[in-house]
């Protein structure tokens, strides 16, 4: 069953998690326990694809956390309970664990005594139970409706839980207890699929009685991607942090939906960088060849019989213009850590050609640690798996199925395969192993099936070897004739043995006649030889395979590609950061410096102005907060007269205006004459504020002939408001928007179409340009800066005013410039047309403020809604990639502290010079875009307004 999937999105996530208020206290749990029934319980390898999300819950966690899933089929909250599984739960949590409870499935069976439940009285009843048990532990009950069955009915999915999740939500809301609503997560997701593409999440698969079709229970795919759900709910919830390393994903698609149509081109991406990276290859046959040179890369099909690697190529014919094997194979490596799942390697030369020697499917040449799982290698010849490390090989395989002729699978070192197929299409040794190098070196092969041509030959050493054949099957064509050893011609090759002739065989099942060889030499205690005694400390091949699928399983999420479809904005996310921020800094006015004193700065105003947008969507007493916190700022540096004390209006500073904001919402909310005041000396500033020859405003007296793109957005909105609530010039609009017309073409990139961070009129700053005055890079914030200044001068202009088209034209050309260089996680670089940068990295508050312009955009109706979806990517993007929570509490995490141009230090505008800058942690710059772009994403997803949305 497949691991990977082009997910549908599920809607309004933030409505199926449970309020902050109904939150039990926020734990850094030490185990996470399941009580529930088969479709979270644990399975062996006998029925797999089957897989219950709890089972597959362990992968997400590598850290301190541990999973315990007592998770039993056919038991509902009773039978649980009555059959003593409650009691090995209850002796298993102690204090700080989590307990995650989901029952309901079988609570309906009415025809079942021991197992019913009334959904209003018992079920209800039986589920306080366990919440009970859990906080007299002092642990953290999670209470999680059922997941939805697949039954379609006329196209659509129909609800077949009665009204269990119904009153297991009015449980969670009545006790105060903490919720994950998978049934209405799950019915989302899988209503996106459809009929026929949910199969893969269920179990729709070929048995040996015909087709199996079962529609409660979970493939892989359904498992890995359900569990997901779980442990991004948990870490959203503040329950339980995620501690999964994040990869670089790449997409391989042959439609050009992806990063690259080649395997090969995302393999080249990725050269210079560093990290884990996973490669997610669509379905198709990919006719190329693969040279794989960097480490820590894992390449992800479809399925073995979707995704299909294939060439032609005979060692022979490409050894006669070449010194050794690289470029001879199909896959060729010089990496270690490379794992290959869901992939089908062909090398059909001899298939095609006749001709059965040398012909490589996956050819090592240097490297380690080479795995595989549910993969198949066929080649038309000899050593189709040829990986060859003799002093430091490892390799592990799993539900793979090899083919060729002569030693088709022929590994060097340490190798361990596991649930796999052999078929030997030549009479030749199926298998081969060199382990010349250490005592210890040696072939395991457990649970897996021989099958070939008619008298093929199980195998042969090469040198000193050691085969470990335990409970594997071979098939009535295999040949009478034990594992031997190769000869040479050449005496000199031919060496004594070191430790023997060592091949064991336990548990071996022949078809046909029985040969005596194959019969137990090893104890049953050293059959059980596993991966772990194979490698020992070197190497956890099962922990690596298990976190690459957790690892999918989030990057191809429902819960986090909600994004794509409608916005996830969590507003308890957005809530606890505003309240922490307040708690953080009680007084305002300390919560960062501006040029070493603690003043009346932009950084505040863009703060409150968040505090200000999210009070309008909070629950009244955090709103109050919030505007009191705005209030306490203004009466901080407002005098009674309404000055603001540390304002010098002789430094032109055009940074001072922006906090300006907040007091046309004090003015309106007290009519306190103060808040007036101030604002007409932030205008007389503007006033008398020095311009460019062409009407900008200058930056800063210190820099003079100076527009910088931040300075847009520090003027513009409150230039433009001002004049609309208190003037009514339109003199004022009309040079608001040449302004911003002015700026973009002086900055404007005829390639790209990114804006350079700011330009110098003079053309004599160091930094600049000397022809066209440009400074030489770009800086997302800067464009942050611009992009918000847009929209909230555009909605302070009057309507009819001409100018409003220029800003939407503006914006529409901004917005479709950046798109191209938006992540697959939803963010932006902090430069951001360098994203193939080993130091580049994915910037907070520029993204933050690009999320925030494009939703106000197309809100506005300055953008069509095509282009909202960016906006929903770039919010979610936040949330799974730079959202933290650690101890209770919610962390923005890379956050640009500061940069700028020319000054002292001088600050050049290079891309090593912004790239170097300081990446910090909850600065405002970063708090504030983000609560700004939390509050406009919650306006789109409260007004329930279906025109923003394209269909």
């Amino acid at each position: 069953m497949l691991l990977t999937g082009r997910c549908n999105v599920i809607r309004s996530v933030n409505l199926l998690l449970l309020p902050l208020m109904f939150l039990a206290s926020v734990v850094s749990a030490k185990t996470v326990h399941i009580a529930g029934d088969s479709t979270a319980s644990n399975y062996g390898v006998e029925v797999f694809p089957r897989m219950g999300w709890g089972q597959a819950l362990a992968d997400f966690y590598t850290g301190k956390h541990r999973v315990n899933n007592l998770a039993q089929g056919g038991r509902s909250s009773r039978s649980f309970i009555d059959e003593g599984f409650f009691a090995e739960l209850e002796s298993a949590v102690v204090e700080g664990d989590l307990v995650l409870i989901q029952f309901g499935h079988n609570d309906a069976k009415d025809h079942s005594p021991e197992r019913y439940t009334s959904p209003d009285g018992e079920y209800q009843e039986f589920l306080m139970r366990y919440v009970a048990m859990a906080r007299a532990k002092k642990a953290t009950p999670v209470l999680l409706t059922s997941i939805v069955r697949r039954k379609f009915e006329d196209g659509k999915l129909v609800p077949t839980h009665g009204d269990y999740p119904a009153a297991m939500r009015a449980l969670a809301a009545a006790e105060g207890i903490a919720l994950i609503d998978l049934n209405q997560l799950s019915r989302q997701w899988v209503s996106s699929l459809g009929e026929e593409a949910s199969k893969q999440v269920y179990l729709h698969l070929p048995g040996e009685d015909g087709l199996i079709e079962d529609n409660s229970h979970f493939s892989q795919f359904g498992a890995y991607r359900l569990a997901a759900m779980v442990a991004q709910s948990l870490n959203q919830q503040g329950l339980l942090q995620l501690d999964l390393p994040t990869p670089r994903f790449l997409r391989v698609e042959q439609d050009g939906s992806g990063d690259t149509t080649r395997i090969q081109d995302a393999l080249d991406k990725l050269a210079g960088s560093d990290g884990p990276a996973v490669i997610l290859v669509g379905e198709g046959v990919f006719d190329e060849q693969l040279f794989m040179t960097r480490d820590n890369v894992a390449i992800v099909g479809k399925g073995r019989d979707k995704t299909t690697i294939k060439t032609s190529l005979l060692r022979a014919n490409w050894r006669q213009d070449h010194s050794d094997d690289w470029g001879a194979s199909t896959i060729n490596i010089k990496a270690s850590d490379l794992s290959f799942l869901q992939l089908r390697v062909v090398n059909d030369y001899g298939i095609v050609r006749g001709d059965h020697s040398h012909q490589f499917a996956l050819r090592l040449l240097s490297g380690t640690r080479i795995l595989s799982e549910d993969s198949v290698f066929i080649t038309g010849g000899a050593d189709t798996v040829s990986l060859w490390n003799k002093d430091a090989g490892m390799y592990y395989h799993r539900r793979a199925y090899f083919e060729g002729y002569t030693d088709f699978v022929c590994p060097r070192g340490w190798s361990y395969i596991t649930d796999s197929t052999f078929f030997s299409r030549g009479g030749a040794a199926a298998i081969w192993h060199d382990g010349e190098r250490a005592e210890d070196q040696k072939l395991v092969i457990k649970n897996s099936s021989f099958d070939g041509v008619e008298n093929f030959i199980l195998g042969r050493r090469h040198y000193d070897a050691q085969f470990y054949l335990i409970n594997n099957r071979y098939s009535d064509n295999l040949a009478d004739l034990p594992i031997f050893r190769v000869t040479y011609d050449d005496p000199a090759k031919n060496r004594a043995n070191l430790w023997g002739d060592r091949a064991y065989y336990f548990g071996s099942q022949k078809a046909g006649r029985p040969y005596a060889w194959l019969n137990n030499n090893i104890t049953a205690e050293q059959a059980k030889i596993s991966a772990r005694d194979t490698f020992g400390a070197r190497w956890d091949p099962e922990a690596k395979l298990a976190q690459i699928k957790a690892q999918v399983g989030l990057f191809e999420s429902p819960l986090r590609n909600a994004a794509l479809n409608q916005p996830t904005t969590d507003a308890p996310v957005a809530l606890r950061m505003a309240s922490q921020h307040i708690e953080r800094f009680p007084k305002p006015w300390l919560m960062r410096k501006s040029d070493g004193a603690y003043v009346w700065s932009y950084t505040h105003g863009l703060v409150l102005m968040g505090m200000q947008r999210l009070a309008t969507h909070a629950p009244e007493a955090d709103a109050e907060q919030f505007r009191r916190y705005a209030k306490a700022y203004a009466d901080h540096f407002i005098d009674e007269s309404g000055r603001i004390e540390s304002l010098d209006l002789t430094e032109f500073n055009i940074d001072s205006i922006n906090a300006g904001n907040i007091l046309f919402e004090l003015y309106a909310d007290t009519g306190d004459a103060r808040y007036k005041s101030a604002m007409d000396q932030l205008r007389t500033q503007l006033r008398w504020q020095p311009r460019t020859d062409s009407g900008g405003f200058w930056h800063k007296r210190k820099y003079p002939w100076q527009i910088w793109l931040d300075g847009l957005y520090m003027a513009q909105p409150f230039y433009v408001r001002y004049a609309s609530e208190f003037e009514s010039v339109p003199a004022v609009y009309e040079d608001s928007v040449q302004q911003f017309v002015r700026i973009e073409m002086e900055t404007r990139d005829p390639e790209t179409g990114l804006l350079y961070h700011a330009w110098d009129e003079s053309k004599l700053q160091p930094w600049a340009d000397p022809k066209t005055g440009r400074a030489p890079g770009f800086w997302s914030r800067a464009m942050g800066w611009y992009a918000m200044a847009l929209v909230d001068t555009y909605e302070h202009l009057p309507a009819d005013h001409p100018g409003r088209e220029s800003l939407a034209a503006i914006l529409k050309r901004l917005v479709a410039a950046l798109a191209p260089y938006q992540h697959q996680t939803g963010l932006w670089y902090q430069v951001p047309d360098q994203g193939h940068r080993a130091d580049n990295w994915l910037e907070a508050s520029g993204s933050a403020m690009f999320v925030y312009a494009i939703a106000k955009g197309v809100r506005l109706s300055m953008l069509d809604s095509v282009y909202l979806p960016i906006a929903e990517r770039g919010y979610q993007g936040l949330l799974d990639e730079l959202i933290s929570v650690e101890d209770g509490v919610v962390h923005l995490n890379n956050v640009c502290r500061s940069a700028g141009l020319g000054g002292e230090p001088y600050r050049s505008g290079s891309y090593e010079y912004y790239v170097t800058t300081d990446r910090v942690r909850d600065d405002a710059h970063g708090i504030g875009a983000f609560l700004l772009a939390a509050s406009e994403m919650l306006i789109i997803e409260q007004s329930g307004d279906s025109s923003l949305r394209s269909e």
